[in-house]
This record gives structure tokens, C-alpha cells and sequence, in this order.
């Protein structure tokens, strides 16, 4: 399969660049371009995302002052303990056996 030719604007441009040999450089004149403008389009993107005047937060308010009270003395007589699960197991032995 023939690879398609290039066609230029001005043909007339190209028999010129054929004769002189002018061709290989401008295909290398074109790509440095091409990379040129890709480097430059890059830059430009990176710049923009990049955020220099970042909102700063808002200023807060001190921390309030706690002051300590004193706790209070311990009681003399304790809480009564309440029952624990053997006196509700026994409840429940106890209503079993009656039915």
C-alpha cells in the first residue's frame, strides 16, 4: 500500500523545497515546533490549576478560661449495691417452678 503524500497549500512552495532539499529540515522545524507549543500549553495548564491566593480560615475565637472547682468530699455511706443477675435468675427459677 503507497503510503498518501502530503499535499501543501502551495504546491509551488513544495517543488521549491524538493529542489533545494529543504524537506528533512522542515519536518524537523515542525516537530521542535510542535513541541514547543505543547511545552507552552502545559505551562499554561499547570499555572492555572495551581492556586496561590488560598482562602486562609477564619480567625478563632481564644479558648475559654476553665477554672477547677473543688469536688466535693466523698459520702460516708455508700449507694446500697443493686441486685445483680443471681437474684434475677433465682426470680426467674422462682416463676418457673409456680407454673
Amino acid at each position: 500500500m503507497k503510503q498518501a503524500e502530503r499535499k501543501f497549500l502551495f504546491p509551488q512552495v513544495e517543488v521549491f523545497w524538493r529542489k533545494k532539499g529543504i524537506t528533512k529540515a522542515m519536518k524537523n522545524f515542525n516537530q521542535i515546533l510542535l513541541m514547543c507549543t505543547m511545552v507552552a500549553g502545559l505551562s499554561l495548564a499547570v499555572a492555572a490549576q495551581k492556586n496561590d491566593d488560598q482562602k486562609k480560615p477564619p480567625p478563632k475565637d481564644p479558648p475559654p478560661v476553665v477554672n477547677p472547682q473543688p469536688k466535693p468530699p466523698p459520702r460516708d455511706n455508700p449507694p446500697p449495691k443493686k441486685p445483680g443477675t443471681e437474684y434475677s435468675l433465682y426470680a426467674i427459677r422462682q416463676n418457673t417452678r409456680e407454673a
